[in-house]
């Protein structure tokens, strides 16, 4: 009798270990991120923000601009994390949704957004949205490409449209 409760402790505390890490590890690390890097917490936040865009240019002429302005890769071998276009499709209408991650094969994305062109005729939106983030001990893992990339993403539709209204 005593190995079978022998047993059931051994079961709850393993449990208990496992829910910690699951629940509550989590919201300590996001919180302990805040309070020893509060600048790259801060950068991140900026970066959750979705952009929209209204711009006077034909969809097609933003979908190639992007397409030329955001350099792609294949995703990254075991450890090097690359941008790379996961998705592209256009309409017979002009939209088109082109979805980038930043990541590698054996590890999968660290961030995916997705660009959605949507033809207004006369001109365009453009919505960028981060889709998936992960976090490493509570902080927000390649800001500084996720800040690359939107920053190439607003060259290329100003060098389309310099009007591009941003909002």
């Amino acid at each position: 009798m005593h190995t079978f409760y022998g047993i059931i402790g051994f079961v709850v505390v393993i449990g208990a270990i496992i829910a910690w890490r699951k629940y509550v590890s989590p919201s300590l690390n996001r919180g302990f991120a805040r309070v020893t890097s509060p600048t790259s917490m801060k950068r991140s936040d900026e970066q959750l923000r979705d952009i929209t865009v209204t711009s006077t240019a034909p969809a097609a002429n933003l979908i190639t601009a992007i397409h030329a302005s955001i350099p792609t890769q294949p995703p990254g071998g075991f450890a090097h994390p690359t941008l790379y276009l996961c998705d592209a499709s256009t309409t017979p209408a002009g939209d088109g949704v082109l979805t980038y991650g930043w990541g590698t094969q054996s590890f999968g994305n660290n961030f995916t957004v997705r660009v959605t062109v949507t033809d207004l005729n006369p001109g365009c939106r453009v919505t960028e949205q981060i889709t998936q983030w992960k976090e490493n001990n509570g902080l927000r893992v390649g800001v500084e490409q996720m800040e690359q990339f939107r920053q190439r993403l607003i060259v290329a539709i100003r060098g389309v449209d310099p009007g591009a209204i941003f909002s």
